[in-house]
């Protein structure tokens, strides 16, 4: 992530104002690209049905369901603000959220649950507990507010290592001053949403022992110039040719990208990827260094590529009938998207593409629980994937 070119200035996606990289506002692809999310989405869809139907069928093969998390006393779910994560040698980890049975998500907590045998069973023994809604105010607060500048330099490169960006409904108002005697300190003062609650805060935490243990002192992230709201599901970060970290947030119907060159101490943003309800962000680094951004709109899969993290094209229409997708590069370079099917035959769909995104398999089914699956690939080349809205199950298949 090297400052922008003449030419690069030019471009008309809009970078961080308060970075080295300069804004200019809006520009005239932004205006383009929400007009045409409005008046052609009609034109789009069909070219996703379209993109869909044009290529080869594929039939996993050895499908097997499991049961990685389910009690009649609580009540499972959202694993793509959890994430998922294989170590190797066996170990995998799934994170969601956990409540009791009829409570809201102001009762539940953020958990991490483990498999050492592949994903065959999993240990209640062995949760870990990220974060908690149900905490007082005051505790969530308190550690919100820390100064973040106590962090340690962690090596986020190990395979050990893991990122967790949870949300909050508690709002923080940051602020940096300088100290004669503590040189420059960053403050925040929390604001306590109760019921009205519009928005979130996001934040980071990371550990480098397999999540068994994790920071204790995280980090806020500023949300994009002009934001109401601001989150990130827990899709994988892709580390750049030169080190660096980037990762998709979401805010407003609009996609952004943000990137760390210090091992996720400090995160800036880069750039607008799309907008017009663009959701469900997942990056794909294809060989050569060019960035792809798969997402959810209007229904539909889409996908945008960027040479330089900083211009983006427009979003292309791979697939139709397409909700939480959850991309993924394989070892041997094919490119798989996991996703949910509302259309029968309803449940978890699958296409694959073996040219770096360029044309993909027709969809097909894997069954399982149709609500927002997580996925990985498995030391032996099978792939494992999680899901859930009341219990968390899981899948394993095989392609051809």
């Amino acid at each position: 992530m090297n400052p922008k070119t003449e030419v690069d200035r030019k471009a008309d996606i809009p970078v961080c104002p308060t970075s080295v990289f300069g804004m200019n506002g809006i520009t005239r692809r932004d205006f383009l690209q929400e007009t045409a999310a409005v008046a052609g989405g009609l034109v789009t869809v069909a070219a996703a049905r379209a993109a869909e139907k044009s290529g080869r069928r594929i039939s996993p093969r050895n499908i097997r369901h499991i049961t990685v998390d389910r009690d009649a006393k609580t009540w499972c779910g959202h694993l793509r603000q959890g994430g998922i994560k294989s170590f190797g040698n066996g170990e995998l980890a799934v994170l969601y959220w956990r409540a009791p049975q009829g409570a809201d998500l102001n009762r539940a907590e953020v958990v991490l649950r483990r498999s050492c045998d592949n994903g065959q069973t999993w240990l209640p023994k062995d949760d870990v507990v990220l974060w908690s809604n149900a905490l007082p105010f005051e505790k969530s607060a308190e550690f919100l507010c820390q100064d973040p500048g106590r962090r340690s330099v962690l090596d986020m490169s190990r395979p050990e290592a893991m990122f967790f960006f949870g949300r909050t409904a508690i709002r923080l108002k940051k602020s940096v001053r300088y100290d004669a005697r503590l040189g420059w300190t960053c403050e925040a003062k929390a604001t306590d949403p109760g019921t009205k609650a519009t928005g979130s805060t996001v934040f980071q935490i990371r550990s480098v022992d397999r999540g068994r243990t994790w920071e204790r002192v995280p980090l806020v992230l500023d949300p994009p110039p002009g934001a109401k709201s601001f989150w990130k599901d827990n899709h994988p970060l892709v580390t750049m040719p030169d080190g660096a970290l980037v990762g998709a947030m979401e805010s407003d119907g609009a996609l952004w990208l943000y990137g760390s060159e210090c091992q996720g101490m400090t995160w800036q943003y880069l750039s607008r990827i799309a907008a017009g309800g663009a959701g469900c962000a997942g990056l794909i680094l294809r060989p050569g260094g060019r960035l792809q951004c798969y997402m959810a709109m209007r229904d539909s899969l889409w996908v945008s590529e960027s040479e330089n993290c900083f211009s983006w094209s427009e979003p292309r229409a791979i697939a139709s009938d397409v909700h939480d997708p959850w991309p993924l590069r394989l070892r041997d370079g094919r490119i798989i998207v996991v996703f949910a099917r509302r259309q029968q035959p309803a449940g978890l769909g699958v296409i694959v593409s073996e040219d770096a995104g360029k044309t993909w398999s027709d969809a097909a089914v894997i069954g399982g629980d149709m609500s927002e699956p997580v996925v990985t690939e498995l030391d032996d080349g099978r792939i494992f994937t999680a899901y859930g809205a009341r219990f968390i199950g899981g899948s394993f298949f095989e392609l051809g």
